[in-house]
C-alpha cells in the first residue's frame, strides 16, 4: 500500500473511531482493525480474538477501571 493509500485509511479509521465515541468501543474497533491487517492467515472474529488476548498478556499490567 502506498503513503497516499495509508493516509487516506488512517483518516477513515479516525473517523469511525470519532463516531464510536466511548473508549471501550474505540478499544474494540482498534483491535479488530487490527486484527485485519495482521498476518494472521484466518481473518475471523475467533484469531483475531485469540491476537487481541496474545497481545494484552505481553503488555504490562493495568489497574482495573473504578
Amino acid at each position: 500500500m502506498d503513503a497516499a493509500a495509508e493516509e487516506r485509511l488512517q483518516q477513515y479509521i479516525d473517523g469511525i473511531g470519532t463516531v464510536l465515541g466511548h473508549p471501550k468501543r474505540r478499544e474494540a474497533f482498534a483491535s479488530y482493525t487490527l486484527g485485519l491487517r495482521s498476518d494472521l492467515e484466518r481473518k475471523s472474529v475467533e484469531p483475531i480474538a485469540a491476537l487481541g488476548v496474545c497481545q494484552r498478556s505481553k503488555s504490562p499490567a493495568r489497574s482495573a477501571d473504578p
